[in-house]
């Protein structure tokens, strides 16, 4: 039972309203009905009916969430004590979303890291990205890293390191020979990204109207963008990479667009009551000064 879809439920009969569930979730409205459709397969019965206002919980599904909430909240709160008993004070417990590229990704981060902060130690926890907010508020993790700001109230972004888009095509394709594309390289071709309500996907969209390109913009994550393009040779995600991340995942490959390097960027994602002081703190500035070229 995938821990995700249990938090998509959750969220979903709090908020009363796959909207806003959706967003504090971050995923979008057809990624989270179809979590909670693939969960009521699993279980074997009905968690939702729909009715003319809405919907509401079933009588299992009232039951199932309280469950559900207490398990997350001991899971969350036994996750964040074990860690603190596991670490010393120098390990930094950091959040990544899980991706094609996430192994790159995160040797780029640790790279930065041993750099700004080499007395501190790198620990990398993959997990879907709808996750880290929560991981994030909950103590489980100290930092996060992800491709595109989360927004939420009780959390800061800042800027960790410069990122483009790219054209994630099959190996088999034309474009996959390039080194580089322009936006006129992608003319007339099956372009999908994020979904538009999403931070990266509302950049995206900006520079595909700029250049006169047609995208579908419905996908909430690099995992079901390439998943996409592996279902559909024909079609060209475009998604944001570290411009220092290998070029090919399986299968796939990453084609940097030259008009946008410097345009996006990986964010360095903490608590706002985080300590000031601590390792994952003093790494986050040392990033941001890093990338505003303020550090040496």
């Amino acid at each position: 039972m995938d821990i995700a879809h249990l938090r998509y439920f959750k969220h979903l009969a709090e908020c009363e309203s796959y909207t806003k569930a959706a967003r504090i979730s971050y995923v979008t409205q057809p990624a989270l009905s179809s979590a909670v459709r693939s969960l009521e397969r699993e279980l074997g019965f009905y968690l939702i009916e729909k009715n003319k206002p809405g919907f509401s919980l079933t009588e299992a599904g009232r039951a199932f969430y309280e469950a559900v909430s207490r398990s997350l909240d001991d899971i969350d709160r036994v996750v964040a004590d074990c860690r603190a008993q596991a670490a010393d004070s120098s390990t930094i417990e950091a959040g990544i979303a899980s991706s094609e590229f996430v192994s790159g990704l995160f040797d780029a981060i640790c790279e930065l890291a041993e750099r700004e902060l080499p007395e501190a130690r790198l620990r990398m926890v993959k997990m879907a990205e709808g996750e880290l907010p929560g991981a994030l508020r909950s103590g489980g993790i100290d930092i996060a890293f992800a491709m595109q700001e989360l927004e939420d109230d009780a959390l800061t972004c800042t800027k960790a390191m410069s990122c483009c888009l790219a054209a994630c095509v099959p190996e088999c394709c034309d474009l996959a020979r390039a080194s580089v594309l322009s936006a006129a390289d992608l003319a007339s071709r099956n372009l999908f990204t994020y979904h538009r309500e999403t931070p990266m996907g509302r950049r995206i969209a900006s520079w595909v109207e700029r250049n006169n390109l047609h995208a579908i913009f419905d996908f909430e994550d690099e995992a079901t963008l390439t998943s996409m393009v592996r279902a559909n040779r024909r079609s060209i995600a475009l998604v944001a990479i570290p411009q220092r991340s290998s070029a090919a995942a399986n299968g796939l490959r990453f084609v940097p667009i030259e008009e946008s390097k410097g345009s996006l960027f990986l964010y360095a994602v903490q608590r706002k009551d985080y300590p000031t002081g601590s390792p994952a703190a003093l790494l986050k500035s040392k990033l941001a000064l890093k990338n505003l070229g303020l550090s040496s």
